[in-house]
């Protein structure tokens, strides 16, 4: 019986080391791709598109896809699976110091026209504000996008947009995000069409 019982010890730290040794987690990550969420404050459903909203309630989220540099490495030892499964590591924490990437610009531009000022080409940039996060952490408050934007920041996991101003022009829109980093890389995404209340 004693035998037995120092197999099992032996053999369950072999495979708790051999599963959890694992590098330092990563720091920062990389921005690879973009999504967009329209939703009303306080709420993380998407907006139903068949109610018209208050300007003042909308939110638009920019969702990053992200890759973790440096990230933990498990070494995994595949021959006892039922250890491995019961005690895995996780190996893909870390990114909580943000990217360092560095966001070169944000368009937003609309299928209808804004107001009585611009036409329907022009960026609606002057009309909106935003805050960023790193990971699941808010960094700003809310601030200016184009002011935000001329410090050249690095780049978000998520950009949370609000308009300052209701449409006037046009009670429908259907924004498209122009989302471009130092780097080149560029991401755009359109949102569903949102109807604002008169």
């Amino acid at each position: 019986m004693r035998k037995l019982l120092y197999i099992i010890i032996i053999v369950t730290s072999i495979n708790i080391y051999s599963c959890c040794n694992c590098d330092e987690p990563g720091k920062f990550y990389d921005i690879t791709g973009m999504n967009v969420l329209v939703n009303l404050k306080g709420k993380s459903v998407p907006l139903d598109t068949n109610l018209a909203v208050d300007f003042k309630n909308l939110y638009i989220n920019l969702n990053f896809d992200k890759k973790i540099y440096s990230q933990k490495n498990c070494k995994e030892n595949s021959t006892i699976m039922f250890f491995n499964s019961a005690y895995a590591c996780k190996c893909d924490e870390g990114g909580e110091s943000g990217s360092k990437e560095i966001i070169e610009q944000i368009n937003i531009f609309s299928n209808n026209q804004f107001d009585s000022l611009g036409n329907v080409a022009d960026t609606l940039n002057k009309y909106f504000e935003m805050y960023g996060s790193i990971m699941h952490y808010s960094t700003t408050g809310f601030q200016d996008l184009n002011s935000f934007l001329s410090a050249k920041p690095n780049a978000f996991s998520k950009i949370t947009l609000r308009l300052k101003f209701k449409p006037t022009s046009s009670l429908k829109h259907q924004f498209t995000i122009v989302y471009k980093q130092t780097n080149g890389e560029t991401y755009v995404e359109k949102t569903s069409l949102i109807e604002f209340l008169k």
